[in-house]
């Protein structure tokens, strides 16, 4: 079974009422459970050939609680808003002319329609959701501000502004 590991358990909690950084403490507060990696909806659980078979169920039963909306955290105010799908990917030129040309910093509202002149890079995961040379579109700016919303670190957002190409 190449590619496959049964100690890893990849957990999508996209749909639950709250960000993946309060079920991360959560499960390390509840069930000592370390995650070892995780995105803005997905969290990756390691377990280990010591575990135990109630380890497995103490997590089972905290993510019905979570589920449930039951657990011992409060509803997150900044609750990711899923959304059904980025907009295409439109270029307006190509990477390297953006990067290397003429920018400047505007906030996000002034930088729909505008050609992204650096990277947006939310990380976890580490996925550009902005490069060089691509056409900037609201729902691009939509989901970076729900990121933003929920503390994701964002690479290439600088007080709340990103580079863009200079207008001639």
């Amino acid at each position: 079974n190449v590619g496959h590991d049964p100690l890893k358990i990849l957990i999508d909690v996209s749909k639950l009422d709250y960000s993946v950084h309060e079920i991360h403490r959560y499960l390390l507060d509840e069930i000592g459970l370390e995650i070892e990696k995780f995105t803005h909806s997905t969290m990756l659980v390691l377990l280990t050939l010591g575990g135990t078979r109630s380890k497995v169920i103490r997590l089972y039963n905290a993510l019905k609680k979570l589920d449930q909306k039951k657990a011992a955290i409060p509803i997150s105010r900044h609750r990711k808003k899923r959304l059904e799908g980025l907009p295409k990917i439109t270029l307006n030129c190509l990477p390297a002319k953006a990067f290397f040309g003429e920018r400047e910093s505007v906030s996000y509202e002034h930088a729909i329609g505008r050609t992204s002149a650096g990277l947006v890079t939310p990380y976890p995961p580490g996925i550009p959701l902005l490069v060089p040379g691509q056409a900037i579109e609201k729902g691009a700016i939509t989901y970076l501000r729900s990121l933003v919303a929920q503390n994701v670190h964002i690479q290439g957002v600088y007080d709340g502004e990103i580079y863009v190409m200079k207008e001639e």
